[in-house]
């Protein structure tokens, strides 16, 4: 069979960057059954880039914690789970390797869990507290690189009152670390600067600049041959050229492709004329993407101190037209007399 091999071209877009690491919830490490006069104990590592750990933090917590078990003597590490990259306020949805330890010791699979310091389980006091309180309960010892195993352990009034505010300490923390993060974002969306992610189709990161009120940051400009290519996409939409010809024009004529050389593909084309960054606007907390769930992108751009659009990057059409290209790629989208995606 002959396969087609794609080469980048020119302006390929960059790939999606991935972690380097990927981690399962759990992984057996140890042997089947504990040596002999020792009992099992299983390690709970957490990255968290929310909170600036370096990429190596699984490792560097993973030795402290086996030298200080050796140290202690009577304990067979068995096994670890894992979350990598994750806030502790997202743990019901994202903290896998957290959700699978609480199971396994619901299960009482796990009867001692070693971890670096408490804050890397959980950093909501109330659920802090539950949690140790149910592992007291489940008679599941608990060991900590940092904190002291008589507070972990003991089930009086002083060790609960350490726990306790150690627990709040490390909700507040994060709580103010929070809300310095929006309320800088705020104002770097208010002066219509960058603040990091992916780069959008058809602009590119300027200089620093510092704006009337004396913030300094980061805007776009636009991209010597992305911005155009959305220019050329807009009088396409408008003459009834569908997306598959807007990929093929754009890789012909300006060698616009995706990371592995191939086309870029419609979903990216829709998702970039559809945005109002297409008119300048500044977009702000869009929600990711679900299935079936339709928004309003109008409705999360952001606004400066009078209530007005900002706008951050120099336009590629003006609003009347975007909106007629909004309006035929819709149609396109819901048409039941013709396909719209990948028709020449």
């Amino acid at each position: 069979m002959k396969t087609t091999q794609h080469r980048p071209g020119p302006n390929a877009r960059p790939g999606r960057t991935t972690r380097t690491v990927i981690y399962s919830a759990f992984a057996h490490t140890g042997p089947q059954t504990p040596v002999e006069g020792t009992k099992p104990i299983y390690l709970y590592l957490r990255l968290s880039k929310y909170h600036k750990d370096k990429a190596d933090a699984i490792e560097r917590q993973r030795i402290d914690l086996t030298r200080m078990l050796a140290v202690e003597g009577g304990w067979t590490v068995m096994g670890e789970y894992i979350d990598n990259d994750s806030a502790s306020k997202s743990a019901v949805t994202v903290r896998k390797g957290w959700r699978q330890l609480k199971s396994d010791i619901g299960a009482e699979k796990v009867k001692a869990i070693a971890f670096w310091k408490l804050d890397r389980t959980n950093r909501i006091a109330a659920q802090c507290i539950e949690w140790i309180a149910d592992c007291q309960s489940a008679n599941v010892i608990l060991r900590s690189h940092q904190d002291s195993a008589d507070e972990l352990n003991t089930a009086t009034a002083g060790a609960k009152l350490v726990t306790g505010i150690k627990a709040l300490l490390a909700e507040v923390e994060t709580d103010s670390m929070s809300e310095r993060q929006l309320a800088s974002k705020r104002h770097l969306a208010e002066a219509g600067f960058y603040h990091g992610g992916k780069l959008p189709l058809g602009w590119t990161a300027g200089p620093r600049v510092t704006d009337e009120f004396g913030r300094t940051g980061i805007r776009l400009i636009p991209h010597p041959v992305e911005h155009q290519a959305l220019k050329d996409a807009v009088d396409m939409v408008l003459a009834g050229k569908s997306l598959v010809q807007i990929a093929r024009y754009w890789k012909d004529q300006y060698g616009l492709t995706t990371a592995s050389g191939a086309y870029v593909y419609e979903a990216t084309i829709y998702r970039s004329l559809v945005s109002p960054r297409m008119i300048g606007y500044r977009m702000r907390q869009v929600p990711d993407h679900q299935r079936g769930v339709k928004i309003d992108l109008l409705d999360y751009v952001a606004r400066d101190a009078s209530g007005e659009p900002v706008i951050s990057q120099e336009p590629v059409c003006d609003r009347a037209t975007w909106l007629r290209v909004c309006r035929i790629l819709e149609q396109a989208k819901t048409s039941k007399t013709r396909k719209p995606w990948g028709v020449c």
